[in-house]
């Protein structure tokens, strides 16, 4: 689809051909799919799991050994946060973070507001850094959950919509080195841009997304405080 659309006269059976035209598919290919699945939260491609933690502060709830460096070291999250956990091998974008132990409260969102809603309003802040050469994600909660857009290999899995989308996009990555046509790569992009505009919002129609964002003062006087629950649950290590 994305060679008839980029305005070749080859086809291809297999990205594994020995042919010029499959081994540029195959050069783009993976880094296009990737940046697609990042560019919106596809449903298909959602996952949830349980963090794993990699360090936390001395004397953040959960870590009473508070014999360590009274000075922030390497092996410490980053700056400002409590816990860091593994970034997972297989996600492409992280959408949330939501800590253990909300999820009655989240229910009672979800029956009003939506599930996605409900997920928002319990997620909590999170920051994204290196630690030893991989990326590892910082944040306050206490045995996190990640909320994330997985890396899909398989097409066989891919919607219509996405097909068509990565189609489009792979379209104007290929236009270039095949045939070097710049009004034709200038089509192929602008044609892209506007499958992925409208899937994207297809998808939004799908879901009950609400995008709110709760005032200072009401965090400091009403659930759910800016870590996600009850005003210092964290400092206790568990919803209240």
């Amino acid at each position: 689809m994305a060679l008839i659309a980029a305005g070749t006269r080859t086809q291809i059976a297999s990205l594994d051909e020995q042919s010029t035209t499959a081994r540029t598919c195959k050069l783009y290919y993976e880094n296009t799919r990737d940046e697609l699945l990042a560019e919106a939260q596809w449903p298909f491609a959602n996952k949830f799991v349980t963090a794993a933690l990699v360090s936390s502060l001395p004397g953040a709830p959960g870590n009473n050994d508070i014999s360590g460096s009274q000075v922030w070291i390497p092996e410490y999250p980053a700056p400002g946060w409590l816990y860091q956990y593994a970034f997972p091998e297989d996600c492409i974008a992280i959408r949330w973070v939501v800590p253990q132990g909300q999820w009655g409260y989240w229910l009672a969102q979800a029956q009003t507001d939506g599930p996605w809603n409900g997920l928002q309003k319990i997620a909590v802040p999170f920051f994204i850094s290196n630690s030893g050469g991989v990326p590892v994600v910082n944040t306050n909660a206490q045995q996190a959950i990640f909320a994330y857009t997985v890396r899909v290999t398989n097409p066989a899995v891919y919607p219509q919509n996405f097909s068509q989308a990565l189609a489009g996009r792979l379209a104007a990555r290929l236009v270039i080195p095949l045939s070097g046509d710049k009004t034709l790569a200038q089509g192929a992009f602008a044609i892209a841009d506007d499958i992925v505009a409208r899937v994207r919002a297809q998808n939004a129609n799908e879901s009950m997304d609400v995008i709110d964002n709760i005032p200072d003062w009401q965090k400091a006087r009403d659930w759910p405080d800016w870590y996600g629950g009850p005003p210092g649950w964290w400092l206790q290590g568990s919803s209240s």
